[in-house]
Parts: C-alpha cells; structure tokens; sequence
C-alpha cells in the first residue's frame, strides 16, 4: 500500500502520481517513474496518451508528487480523490466558466466599442 510522501524517501524507478499543487484536481494527474533525483527536482518519465505510447522526460519539483505506489495503488488513490472532491471540484468548474463568460462579454463589448468609434490617423490610437 502506498504511504504519505512525507514517510517515504523518493528513489529512482517509483512510481509517483504527479499533479501541480494548488493548481490541478485530481482528474489532472498523471503517473510518472522517477528517473533521477537532485535536491529538491525530480527527473520523471511520463506517457501522455498525446504521445502515443512513447515516454516524455520532465523535471519536476518533487511538491508535485501526489502519491506513491504500484500503478494500481495510484489509480485507486486518483479514482477515490476525484470521486471524494466531485462536488468542490465541480463547483470550481462552473465559477471557472461563469468567470469565462464574464470575460467573454467583456472583450465582446470592448470590440463593440472600438468599431464603433472612428479610425484615428496612425499613431493616434483610441
């Protein structure tokens, strides 16, 4: 069974769950295997499905390690965050699109005003 980060030392060859702190949810995670570890970086190699089954190398802050197990281990864990979060997760989604559509109407009506006013010479700007 995996264990918090905080009790394990991370070493080349585990596999980690990664996710950007204070930034992605849980359905934004990825699994990683640690390759080489300097400080407080990680080397890790990933297989984005955007890659077709070929691995990517990223260095990463070891604070975006989200977990640590078998690949099993960390899809439960994945799986039991989103499901434990759906209801704050789905609320950020839809602030966060109440907040597209806000923008949205903005620049709308800045573009309204702007063609609405007449071309100045060049260089005199509106």
């Amino acid at each position: 069974m995996s264990k918090p980060i905080a009790r394990q030392k991370l070493a080349p060859g585990m596999t980690v769950l990664l996710g950007m702190p204070g930034h992605s949810m849980p359905s934004e995670w990825w699994l990683g295997t640690i390759i080489w570890i300097g400080g407080d970086e990680i080397l890790v190699e990933t297989y984005p499905p955007s890659q077709c089954g070929k691995g990517e190398k990223s260095l990463q802050h070891v604070s975006w390690v989200r977990a640590i197990g078998t690949i099993h281990e960390l899809g439960e864990i994945q799986r039991r965050c989103r499901d434990e979060l759906k209801q704050l997760t789905d609320a950020v989604k839809e602030a966060e699109e109440a907040l597209r559509s806000a923008r949205d109407a903005v620049y709308a009506r800045l573009d309204e005003i702007a063609t609405a006013e007449p071309m100045r010479e060049a260089g005199g700007g509106i």
